[in-house]
């Protein structure tokens, strides 16, 4: 029998900015949802193989492996290229939402033109 904790809502945060990722878990908690996250995308795919998340949360600029080649990689891999990916970026530029869109991103967000309690109710369609 698996336990409460297996049934709670469950998304991956792929993001370098700690402070924001601190208000996101804590905010995610009072909803529900479990957080699990990552400060750079090096081990996103293998994460989001292992975890399954209802959801993935992802940043696009971060160090070491950015967000288009993070979501290359999951929209490639049979075990996690129907998990929904949710972009939460500092980009902006049409060019940079096409590139998203075309690579399987749900839905893309610009962290400067939204406010955590519109966000987090855009998302809960994915995870309710």
């Amino acid at each position: 029998m698996k336990s409460s904790v297996n049934n709670m809502k469950k998304v991956l945060i792929v993001e370098d900015d700690k402070f924001l990722v601190r208000v996101y878990v804590r905010k995610f908690m009072d909803e529900g949802i479990e957080s699990i996250f990552l400060e750079n995308g090096v081990r996103a795919k293998e994460i989001a193989k292992k975890e399954q998340p209802g959801l993935i949360i992802l940043d696009l600029l971060m160090p070491e492996k950015d967000g288009f080649k993070v979501l290359e990689e999951l929209s490639q891999d049979p075990d996690t290229k129907n998990i929904p990916v949710v972009v939460l970026s500092a980009l902006g530029s049409e060019a940079d939402i096409k590139d998203a869109f075309k690579l399987g991103a749900k839905e893309f967000f610009v962290k400067s033109n939204l406010s955590l309690n519109e966000f987090v109710t855009s998302i809960k369609k994915y995870i309710d």
